[in-house]
């Protein structure tokens, strides 16, 4: 009976031992790679590697095992082991694999999505094309998107939205994840962070309301920052000068007009706390009399890792910024004089975020976000314009498969956001929404989704408004080459503070309220196909929208006067076309855009102000290890219909000068890290061939300038 007893309890200790392996994954240069999925074939364990490169499985049986490695940009690597002992001190060294990367999209449907999965158009942008082309705001970057148009940093999607002078904006603009604009204009600050700590950009195109409510009227354009937390500090230098303008008679400095900016980044972690930290500072003299800036950047984002199931992520922004407010020019023979040289912006501009996820129950999870959003900025005009807001939002959402073949997205949301100005005077704003939608696979081949948000809106001193916002998409995968996808979706927009109650004077023309101002609202449909013959990917899409109640700037009779209106109706319809492809061992990197676009009022029969029929633009970049060329080509077709009033009573004089938009730049770099220097030398030629353009009626276009950029990794 004892033999008996011992063997009970000592036999599975010895017959079913158990073992552990740990181990650290790292390039050919021996970094550390993080977030390399590893799997146990035969168990399918999966597990990724830390901020260090390391990975770990416990308790595992003796035995044969298979160790998979998988990494984007990497060859899978494979590793078989007899496992008998524990196993410490694995080294696994990845080989980088020049192969067109499966993209994958997180803003379209607020969780992680491949793009052929979509239901709506999507397209990302990198960010190592911003860091290529030294921009120093992403909107600069964001015109080589295809459907994507930027004028005078007013943002277009497929033409919706022509030119509102920085009062509210029809397209939901984020950093991850979190809405970033101010509670008073509503518009977009772009310039506020640092193209250094961009790891891409998402942009979504169509009406999104049904997850995003207002302001995602025409799409959504989300800024992925980076978070791999890889010990390290870049420390970035540039220089640049704008050159002689085109006409020797447009000269009005006698010195050279210069630009530079100096950013210093960090990254550490300790233990499970790890995060980024740029400053930035820039200066430019502007190539246009009063076109100067000044600013100053704060960016930091961080993160806590509880355990598996459990994050917290922060982020903080804040910019101090002193620009000229060059309005138009003179006339066209002096067409980088200020029509009036006093005017300029002082302005302080802070938003913080806080991001909380963890599993719920199952495979259900949920996020908490919160974030506030502060803006004081004073004008040196006449007028002595001033504001300061505050917008404060909250969301809380719960994802989670509720079977294998559906998944749910719900959430609420509300904002409150307060003004005190003397031109919006003191008012007030809240917000709320509920939304939820859901994915449903049918089969392999087919899925898809549908969703419905209300939304709850009240202005101060203005009749309280509601919505309901609908969505249903469908896509088809009709083989491995072939994905077809169809959506329509409702949007709408409350107008901006700005918009309702601006009473103020600019260069003569006085901007008068409009308290009977109501919400606008779309519906859009949209049908696509997304071709991957590999290396060839091939998008395409056609597009309809109905807009009813669109709020447009407009010039009153007398041109004396300006105010917001909704128009009765209006339509947009187009067609979009878009190609990349990565060939020789990633040697050749081509991207290209077409979008037609056809935007009119539909009583008048007239086109909508500021609106290209014709959108093209081009990138070719060579990868010749350690060097990088590349070039960039935009083409705009001129708009039919502009603010004729104020070029026919003299108001903006020769305003009529407007032609089509040919843009090249060329970029070239160099790169030591390859040779174990740590140095990225960057040149840029922006407008090479000097071409005069205008985007906005008496504004000439950037003039040709260079710049070069030294980048130190330490």
């Amino acid at each position: 009976m004892k033999i008996f007893i011992f063997f009970l309890f000592i036999a599975p200790q010895i017959f079913c031992q158990t073992f552990n392996i740990e181990g650290k994954v790292v390039d050919k240069k021996n970094e550390p790679l993080q977030y390399v999925k590893v799997n146990v074939k035969e168990l399918q364990v999966l597990k990724e590697t830390d901020e260090t490169g390391k990975f770990s499985f416990t308790g595992l049986n003796p035995g044969n095992i298979t160790l998979e490695f998988f990494l984007q940009g990497y060859a899978k690597h494979d590793l078989q082991i007899q496992l008998d002992t524990n196993v410490t001190n694995l080294i696994i060294q990845l080989d980088e694999q020049f192969v067109q990367k499966e993209e994958v999209i997180i803003t379209a449907n607020k969780h992680e999505n491949r793009i052929e999965d979509l239901t709506i158009s999507a397209s990302i942008l990198p960010g190592e094309i911003v860091q290529n082309r030294n921009d120093n705001s992403i909107s600069e970057a964001l015109k080589y998107v295809p459907g994507v148009s930027v004028v005078m940093d007013q943002v277009s999607i497929r033409g919706s939205s022509g030119y509102t002078r920085g009062a509210g904006a029809r397209v939901l603009f984020a950093i991850d994840g979190f809405p970033f604009y101010s509670g008073d204009t509503g518009e977009i600050i772009w310039e506020m962070f640092s193209s250094d700590v961009i790891k891409k950009v998402e942009v979504v195109k169509g009406a999104s309301s049904s997850l995003y409510g207002a302001g995602a009227l025409g799409g959504i354009i989300n800024v992925i920052t980076n978070n791999e937390y890889k010990q390290g500090t870049i420390v970035k230098t540039s220089g640049g000068v704008y050159d002689n303008p085109y006409y020797s008679q447009w000269k009005w400095s006698d010195r050279p007009r210069f630009f530079n900016t100096i950013s210093v980044s960090h990254s550490d972690f300790i233990d499970d706390f790890r995060f980024n930290v740029s400053l930035l500072r820039f200066e430019n003299d502007g190539y246009r009399e009063n076109g100067f800036t000044r600013r100053h950047i704060v960016f930091v984002n961080s993160g806590y890792k509880f355990n598996d199931r459990t994050n917290l992520n922060f982020i903080f922004n804040y910019i101090n910024q002193k620009n000229g407010s060059f309005l138009y020019w003179k006339n066209s023979a002096e067409a980088l004089k200020d029509n009036e040289n006093s005017q300029y912006v002082a302005s302080n501009r802070a938003m913080f975020g806080l991001d909380f996820s963890s599993l719920l129950f199952g495979n259900f999870s949920y996020t908490i976000k919160i974030s506030d959003f502060l803006s004081d900025w004073k004008d040196q005009s006449v007028s002595q314009n001033k504001s300061k807001s505050n917008m404060v939002r909250g969301e809380v959402q719960v994802t989670g498969n509720i079977t294998d073949k559906l998944f749910l997205i719900s959430g609420v949301e509300s904002y409150y956001s307060n003004v005190n100005s003397n031109i919006f005077s003191k008012k007030s704003s809240s917000t709320f929404g509920a939304y939820f939608q859901l994915e449903q696979t049918f089969f392999q081949k087919l899925s898809a989704n549908y969703g419905l948000r209300f939304d709850y809106t009240k202005t101060e001193d203005v009749k309280s408004q509601n919505s309901l916002s609908p969505r249903i998409g469908i896509n088809f995968k009709l083989n491995d080459f072939i994905t077809l996808r169809s959506n329509l979706s409702y949007g709408f927009r409350s107008p901006s503070l700005a918009e309702v109650f601006t009473t103020t004077t600019v260069s003569g023309i006085i901007i008068r309220p409009n308290l009977n101002l109501l919400p606008e609202n779309n519906y859009t449909f949209e049908a696509g196909t997304l071709l991957k013959f590999d290396p060839v990917n091939i998008d395409a899409a056609i597009y309809y929208s109905r807009y009813k109640k669109l709020i447009e700037a407009v010039v009153e009779p007398s041109g004396r006067f300006i105010h917001f209106e909704n128009l009765a109706d209006a339509e947009i319809k187009g067609f979009e076309f878009s190609l990349s492809t990565k060939m020789f061992n990633d040697l050749l990197n081509l991207k290209a855009g077409y979008n037609f676009n056809l935007a009119s009022d539909i009583n008048t029969k007239k086109s909508l102000k500021y609106r290209s029929k014709h959108i093209f633009n081009t990138n070719v970049g060579f990868n010749l290890e350690p060097f990088a060329i590349g070039f960039d080509y935009r083409f705009l077709s001129k708009p039919e219909e502009i603010d004729w009033l104020l070029v026919d009573l003299g108001i903006i004089p020769e305003g009529n000068k407007i032609v089509d938009i040919h843009v090249f730049d060329f970029y070239t770099s160099y790169n030591l890290l390859i040779l174990d220097m740590p140095i990225k030398l960057f040149f840029n030629v922006k407008n090479l061939f000097n071409y005069n353009y205008v985007e906005m009626i008496g504004n000439l276009g950037p003039i040709r300038n260079y710049s070069l950029t030294v980048e130190l990794n330490l």
